[in-house]
Order: structure tokens, then C-alpha cells, then sequence
């Protein structure tokens, strides 16, 4: 689910960054780019996950009669893809940057823009600390000792998906705060 999850909320910041900067030639190019990064994330954490073992029930149930099974290191498979994953949240974020620091408007209104934006950073921070609880993982008891990096994990999609939300929320902003109308 956290792959879905992940990918969804890139596509749709992806897929906004496409429709608000769509004159702009490298940033077009560079997003398609990392939306066919993240198709191929999603796709190869999914499956990372869903054949770590074989035969694939042997990950819930290790005493399969007539079946010797194996597995791969869950804590490569983590560090790997979150670690790929914390790349791609970073340049989802920072690939607009150029273009919106070179934007024709008003100072404040382009600082405030490029700081709507910037928020999305806390997700990414959330990722790299869930990077760090993935690697004191050190049991052979994987699952029991897994909770922090999941519970990092789900914080980090709700902060990511409140963050990609963020910019439909301006006008509303505009529209009830006296702070934006100045």
C-alpha cells in the first residue's frame, strides 16, 4: 500500500507541476522523466515485496511441508527503496525551484509560492528519518522491530498528501484570510 500510496500522491504533484509550468521545455522533459522513475519505483517495490519469498506463502508461513523456502533481506529492500524513494520526493520538490524563483510577479507573492512548495520538504525529512529507523533494525525478528519505520512511514504520506493538496488550498486562503490580501 505504501507504494500506491507514494506513487499516487507523485503523480498528482507531477501532473500539477506539468499543467502550471507546461511552456517551460527541461522542467516538461524532467518531469516525465521522474514520472516514468516513479511507474518503475512503484512497480519494482510492489513486487520486491510481494516475491521476497518463494514460494510467496512462505513469508506468512515458514513450515510449508515439501517446500524449502527462502528469503530475501527485508532491510535491503527497505533501505534501497526508501532510499530511492527519498531521492524522488526531493527532486519532486526542487524541480520546480528554478522556474518558480524566475517567476515575473511580486516578491513577496514569489517567496510565498516558492514557500508553499517548500513545505513539501517536511515529507522528505520524514523519509530520511524513517530511513535511519530502518537501519537500527538489527533483529532477526524483523516484523516485531519494524513499527518505527512504519509508523514514520505512515506519517510521511499523510504530511505528503496534505502537502500535495497545499496549492488548491491558496484561493481559500485568499478568500478568508486577511494576512494573503495584503
Amino acid at each position: 500500500l505504501y507504494f500506491i500510496s507514494t506513487a499516487c500522491i507523485k503523480f498528482s504533484v507531477i501532473w500539477l507541476y506539468r499543467r502550471i509550468f507546461a511552456s517551460t521545455k527541461y522542467l516538461r522533459i524532467s518531469l516525465t522523466l521522474l514520472f516514468a522513475f516513479v511507474v518503475v519505483h512503484s512497480v519494482a517495490g510492489a513486487g520486491s515485496i510481494i516475491f521476497n519469498c518463494w514460494p510467496v506463502a512462505y513469508y506468512w508461513n515458514r513450515y510449508i511441508p515439501g517446500h524449502e523456502g527462502k528469503c530475501a533481506s527485508e532491510k535491503v529492500i527497505w533501505f534501497v527503496f526508501i532510499g530511492s524513494n527519498s531521492l524522488t520526493d526531493f527532486a519532486t520538490v526542487l524541480l520546480p525551484m528554478p522556474v518558480v524563483g524566475s517567476l515575473n510577479m511580486n516578491v513577496r507573492k514569489r517567496r510565498g509560492l516558492m514557500g508553499l512548495f517548500m513545505l513539501s520538504l517536511v515529507p522528505c525529512a520524514i523519509s530520511l528519518i524513517r530511513y535511519h529507523s530502518v537501519w537500527h533494525i538489527d533483529d532477526p525478528d524483523f516484523t516485531y522491530w519494524v513499527w518505527p519505520a512504519l509508523m514514520w512511514g505512515g506519517i510521511e504520506i499523510y504530511l505528503a498528501f496534505i502537502c500535495a493538496c497545499l496549492p488548491a488550498l491558496v484561493p481559500l486562503f485568499y478568500t478568508y484570510s486577511p494576512a494573503f490580501k495584503a
